[in-house]
């Protein structure tokens, strides 16, 4: 590669130095014309310019001098980057990636059975009902714009009964006594005794 950028860089320079100089186009300055205005005085030398037509190499030397320096500039990160890139594609930089094992997660049943034990904790049957039913809905993963009846069509088994007595203790006015509970109970038993 840096062969390659030698031999480009060369062959740019012999270029412009064999060009400079052979232009087939050739510069005449545009004859003078003297002034057509009449202004009564007789004709001075003053404001005239003399216009010289010998060419000055030093604007065309800086011209090619910063013109070369921009394209070696190029060559040179050119150069780079594509060292870096190869570098990076082998490996040799960069940050080792190492794979951990993420733990499985818990399975449905497992947290019926959490559920079941929120649902036994000692509190308010409306609470009680709330939370296992809270717990049952980390089993899954749901969106948040699923409603707990969509979400129960995704779960391994039926919930139905379950649901309604979470959307009773929710959502309604109406008192959730033991009863209840002890309904709410039964079903996570139910549940989990389907899933072993």
């Amino acid at each position: 590669m840096r062969t390659r950028a030698v031999v480009v860089v060369g062959a740019l320079l012999l270029v412009v130095i064999a060009a400079r100089g052979t232009s087939p186009v050739t510069f005449q300055p545009p004859p003078v014309e003297p002034d057509v205005r009449d202004t009564g005085a007789p004709a001075s030398g003053i404001g005239q310019v003399e216009v010289s037509t010998e060419g000055s190499g030093i604007p065309f030397l800086i011209l090619m001098s910063v013109l070369i320096g921009f394209v070696l500039f190029g060559l040179i990160g050119m150069a780079f980057a594509v060292s870096f890139t190869r570098g990076r594609a082998k490996g040799e930089r960069g940050v080792e990636i190492v794979e951990q094992e993420t733990p499985a997660p818990p399975s449905f049943r497992q947290h019926a059975e959490r559920a079941l034990i929120e649902l036994r904790a000692n509190r308010e049957p409306k609470d009680a009902v709330i939370a296992a039913w809270l717990k049952l809905e980390e089993a899954q993963p749901r969106e948040p714009h699923l409603t707990p009846t969509e979400f129960t069509t995704n779960l391994p088994t039926d919930a139905t009964a379950l649901r309604e007595l979470y959307q009773r203790a929710r959502f309604s006015e109406e008192a959730i006594t033991k009863q209840h509970a002890e309904k709410a109970e039964r079903e996570l038993e139910r549940i989990i005794g389907e899933l072993a």
